[in-house]
């Protein structure tokens, strides 16, 4: 290390009037923790979006039957998916994966939620 970059390392630090030589003191930190917690506080204001859910018509299954349904096709849409990498696409592939199995055991698919809701309108 080069005395002038030494130089320039600490005399960033002691320099400033308000700090008295501790980088650590509240004149020195309070901006950059001002700004900190503002841009966090603002990321905290974005909600995560979600899949509208899934609207199936069970039939004459029982609620056990559904349930031993349910478990088996998300598991199945779930081993399907494992070797594919994370995004959009492997999660609308679970979701047909998951649709394709319900309809395979009778059960009907009506839609997702937002799609009832416009066909009601």
């Amino acid at each position: 290390m080069s005395v002038v970059s030494w130089r320039l390392r600490f005399s960033a630090i002691g320099s400033c009037p308000k700090s008295a030589g501790n980088f650590f003191s509240l004149g020195a930190v309070s901006p950059s923790c001002f700004v900190f917690l503002s841009i966090v506080s603002l990321g905290a204001c974005n909600t995560a979006s979600k899949k509208p859910d899934l609207i199936f018509d069970a039939g004459v299954l029982t609620h056990k039957q559904w349930g031993q349904a349910d478990k088996e096709c998300k598991f199945e849409a779930a081993k399907a998916v494992v070797p594919l990498k994370y995004g959009d696409v492997t999660g609308e592939n679970y979701r047909r994966i998951y649709i394709l199995c319900a309809e395979s055991k009778g059960i009907k698919f009506l839609g997702t939620e937002g799609e009832l809701r416009r066909r009601d309108q």
